[in-house]
Order: structure tokens, then sequence, then C-alpha cells
């Protein structure tokens, strides 16, 4: 999350999430104005995702024992059409994203089976 808000900024990171990762993003932000060194402004950030709750920050800091989430970068898709069109067919795969919708990646959550 740091990496992508130093790369594409503050604006385009909170339009990627819901409240609770735009507050992340505000302690960040927090953070950066007040000088704070990258470590610290790591630190800030963490510290609010540990308040709030990593599951309700981003789905990929869910259990991954209930829950894989992962993205898969467009560059590495040749055929992306086909890509997206088999991980909708996949009755494992509960949701996918892709750039088309607002998503920087293919991003795929995949329900783990429960013994």
């Amino acid at each position: 999350m740091f990496d992508n808000i130093e790369r594409d900024g503050v604006a385009k990171q909170k339009a990627l999430y819901k409240p609770a990762g735009q507050s992340v993003i505000d302690a960040y932000a927090a953070a950066r104005n007040a000088g704070k060194s990258p470590d610290e402004i790591k630190a800030a950030m963490v510290a609010r995702i540990l308040e709030i709750g990593p599951e309700k920050v981003s789905r990929h800091a869910a259990d991954p024992k209930l829950l894989n989430v992962f993205d898969v970068s467009p560059a590495s898709v040749a055929r992306q059409s086909a890509f997206v069109q088999a991980a909708r067919d996949d009755r494992r795969v509960a949701k996918v994203l892709t750039p088309a919708e607002n998503d920087p990646a293919f991003h795929l959550e995949i329900p783990q089976p429960q013994a």
C-alpha cells in the first residue's frame, strides 16, 4: 500500500479503497505531512491497520485458511479476455475484478474449502 501511494498518489489510492482502507491512507498522509521517515510512515499505517482490523482494510489480509486473495499483473497475461472468462467460469473463484473495473490488476478471491 505504501509503495502504491508513493507511486500513484493519495487520491488514486483512496479511489480503490472503502473507508477502512482510506483511513490507512489518511494515516500515511498525516505522517508524511508531519515529515516522518518512510519507516515511521509505514509504522503509522501498520498501527492504523491493526486498530481497524486487517481484513477490513483489504481482502488481501484475510485469513488464508478461509480466503485466498491475489492479484495478477495485466502485463503478465497475454490473452486477457480469455483469462477473465476462465476465472469467472471457475466455480472455485468467488470474485474477479479487472482493470476495466477500477482495479489496477486482475484481482481474484478464492474461498477455501472448510473441513
